[in-house]
């Protein structure tokens, strides 16, 4: 059985680093850091697992491995793609700002 927390970490693995640069860029804009957490209803454990195997299914695939982290999280999510915000959404996950204190 996997735990949330085992969950959370593999959803987050799922975002792609630039994307997370551009969630830390918007939360550090506000005086704030970023951490993601799980959603309300926890992280959605079935989609992340589909996202997982469609990597999986892949991952012998030169094809694949010639696209962006973006293009490979759109093929997961046909016919419009996904975008960071709708990932984190899909995936049952949050991105929580956290004000930086004082020095």
């Amino acid at each position: 059985m996997t735990t949330d927390d085992e969950l959370l970490d593999a959803a987050v693995d799922l975002l792609p680093e630039a994307w997370h640069d551009d969630i830390l860029a918007d939360a550090q804009s506000q005086d704030c850091t970023v951490r993601y957490v799980a959603a309300p209803d926890g992280p959605n454990a079935a989609t992340i697992a589909r996202v997982l195997d469609h990597f999986d299914d892949r991952d012998d695939d030169p094809d694949w491995w010639a696209m962006s982290e973006g293009q490979r999280l759109d093929e997961c999510f046909p016919p419009h793609g996904v975008g960071s915000w709708e990932l984190l959404d899909a995936l049952g996950i949050a991105a929580a700002y956290v004000a930086l204190s004082d020095p």
